[in-house]
């Protein structure tokens, strides 16, 4: 009966777990780690399930080995308990629908409440109304943003001069975090296009395949009406179980799978950006990205 379908599925025990976690590299991993992880509702609990003599036996569901690794994995990259069970539940764990949606409101509005704090901070130094002189608070932090070097600035995919590439993430704030509707002239969208790094994707092909980005570049202020961060939070609310779960196997294949994909095209033509798709390479290493 299928080798006793495959000698019945393995049981799971708390030191199988942590043999897991060592055999991954993870030697650190503890017991009270352990239950840190189940307390935060990021790992399963154990079921009892008798006795050894006297002692209780508790056995973890199949795949809580797996599980522990991936979560370790990302947890070098962030300690963030939401970001965390929304990275899990995407690579298709079985965490409770609930907690996930939950935890994906509360990125968002962490994300909203940051930028918020940055514009009043930004507002606050140079003794202007963060409401009032909005234009003018953008412009000075989009401005910093773009000058920004090292690890946590923005990407540079392609060259841009300075004062171009500061006018382009004023409006990228103005359209994906704030929803407005900038003014952007055609020549202004394509330099957006630029330090997004999605410009070659109107020249690259791939075979007998036509560009992907096709269109005037100016129709991105449009996104406003969709993708800035309290939209997202509305859809997040809004979405029924079923559609959650529709999703989830898109946003699998977009964060997880779709960077190998551009890594490996990176590789056949020697060109980091191919297609413009050079920025999704690290989406798999970058868990907020998930969320």
């Amino acid at each position: 009966m299928l080798l006793r379908m495959a000698v019945e599925l393995r049981v799971l025990r708390r030191d199988d777990l942590l043999l897991a976690a060592t055999s991954a590299g993870f030697s650190a991993m503890t017991e009270r780690r352990l239950e840190d992880f189940r307390r935060d509702g990021l790992m399963p609990r154990p079921v009892r399930v008798g006795n050894d003599g006297r002692r209780p036996v508790w056995i973890y569901p199949p795949g809580s080995d797996r599980q522990l690794v991936q979560l370790l994995r990302w947890r070098e990259h962030t300690s963030n308990v939401d970001v965390l069970r929304v990275v899990l539940w995407i690579e298709g764990f079985p965490l409770a629908l609930d907690a996930v949606r939950a935890s994906a409101t509360a990125v968002m509005d962490g994300l909203s409440r940051e930028l918020e704090q940055l514009l009043q901070t930004e507002a606050s130094s140079q003794g202007l109304d963060p409401a009032h002189d909005q234009a003018a608070v953008v412009g000075a932090v989009a401005e910093t943003m773009a000058a920004k070097r090292g690890r946590n600035a923005v990407p540079r995919p392609i060259r841009v001069r300075a004062g171009e590439r500061a006018t382009a993430v004023a409006h990228l704030l103005q359209i994906f975090a704030l929803g407005t509707q900038p003014d952007v002239a055609e020549d202004e969208a394509e330099t957006i296009e630029k330090v997004l790094g999605v410009s070659p994707g109107r020249r690259h092909r791939v075979d007998d395949a036509g560009p992907w980005l096709t269109g005037p570049a100016s129709a991105l202020v449009g996104a406003a009406d969709f993708v800035y961060l309290p939209r997202m939070t509305e859809a997040l609310a809004d979405a029924t179980d079923t559609e959650w779960q529709e999703a989830r196997s898109s946003a699998a294949a977009f964060f997880l799978q779709f960077p190998v994909v551009t890594r490996a095209v990176a590789a056949m033509t020697g060109n980091a950006n191919f297609a413009g798709m050079g920025g999704h390479t690290a989406l798999d290493s970058e868990p907020l990205m998930a969320s």
